[in-house]
């Protein structure tokens, strides 16, 4: 990018002195007008400026094309150094290797398919986004409906109607196998899912949570435009619910989502103090927190080598400093990070 910046700045430069040159084959002109004559130097004058612009222009005409093509191959170079660092991105962070905060899937229906994205919130404010293949998912293939994950028929009641022939009311019932699911979104303890039927009119939102030890937690409500009812807080509609269907089918989109998040495709964002890292390419700070935040477990890797038996997760140390060695002071300064005296 510095090159970039350096090949712009020569151009405008030769631009800005060619542009001078006119006025400087004038002004050594007029300094002979005691040899010459007033007259022969205005003549003299227009003829000379008048062929320097036109090979000036062709002059600049050729500098600006030599500029384009080194701008074009730095502009080449900078993509694939970005395409790769992105990729070193990604390949760091596919493995979750920083203390999370906080975790969410999210899949959300658009033009018929869904498209899956996970979230991170680290320690040390650092926060990053992946792509997730729905594809892979027999669930998230193509638009899911109620009917197609589960073998009974689901249905919920969802409000309240007077009848003719009895005094008290009768609960009228919605069946789910044409909703489609349009979003889900998952955490460590809770899944919202959210549905719409053909037209889009009606709606219906279940929040299914569940904590270890303890029992699940289902909330189902119903929205059509017109009035929202939730179900879950009115006993009569509520005692109705098939509790431990819904239950059912909730954990297992669960499990499915949960599961998409082993088909990491792409890296869509990463922030470090709210610093976009890809797109300024300036990762030193965040490595170097990266660094300061797993130093402990690599240091405790390489001595775990005298422990016993070599683990797969043990690092030698000799190889550890062979790789610094490759990145200089950058290389010293991260050894002393991790606790390793210099050799």
């Amino acid at each position: 990018m510095a090159k970039i910046e350096d090949t712009k700045a020569k151009k405008e430069k030769t631009k800005e002195d060619l542009d001078h040159l006119c006025d400087k084959f004038s002004a050594d002109i007029h300094s002979m007008t005691e040899e010459i004559g007033n007259e022969w130097t205005e003549d003299l004058s227009k003829q000379v400026v008048s062929f320097s612009n036109a090979a000036i222009e062709q002059i600049k005409e050729k500098v600006e094309a030599q500029a384009r093509k080194e701008l074009e191959e730095h502009l080449s170079r900078a993509r694939i150094e970005k395409a790769r660092t992105i990729k070193c991105f990604e390949v760091f962070l596919s493995t979750s290797p920083l203390r999370l905060l906080d975790k969410s899937i999210s899949v959300k229906l658009l033009d018929g398919a869904y498209s899956a994205f996970s979230k991170y919130d680290c320690a040390s404010e650092i926060h990053y986004e992946f792509l997730l293949d729905s594809k892979s998912s027999s669930l998230f293939g193509k638009e899911m409906k109620f009917s197609e994950y589960t073998r009974s028929e689901i249905k919920i009641p969802f409000r309240m109607a007077k009848s003719w022939v009895k005094k008290e009311p009768v609960i009228d019932y919605l069946r789910l196998d044409q909703y489609v699911m349009t979003s889900a979104d998952a955490t460590e303890s809770t899944l919202l899912t959210s549905y719409a039927d053909a037209d889009g009119k009606s709606k219906i939102k279940i929040v299914y949570s569940r904590r270890e030890g303890s029992s699940p937690f289902l909330t189902v409500e119903y929205s059509d435009g017109v009035s929202n009812t939730n179900i879950s807080s009115n006993p009569t509609l509520s005692s109705r619910l098939d509790v431990e269907t819904l239950s059912n089918n909730m954990e297992r989109i669960w499990l499915s989502i949960n599961d998409l998040e082993k088909h990491k495709t792409a890296l869509l964002k990463l922030t470090y103090r709210e610093k976009d890292i890809p797109e300024n390419l300036d990762a030193s700070e965040f490595f170097d927190e990266c660094w300061n935040v797993l130093a402990p477990k690599i240091l405790s890797a390489i001595k775990s080598q005298d422990s016993g038996p070599r683990q797969s997760d043990v690092i030698e140390e000799k190889g550890v400093r062979e790789k610094l060695e490759l990145l200089g002071r950058q290389g010293e300064s991260i050894l002393r990070t991790i606790g390793l005296a210099l050799s």
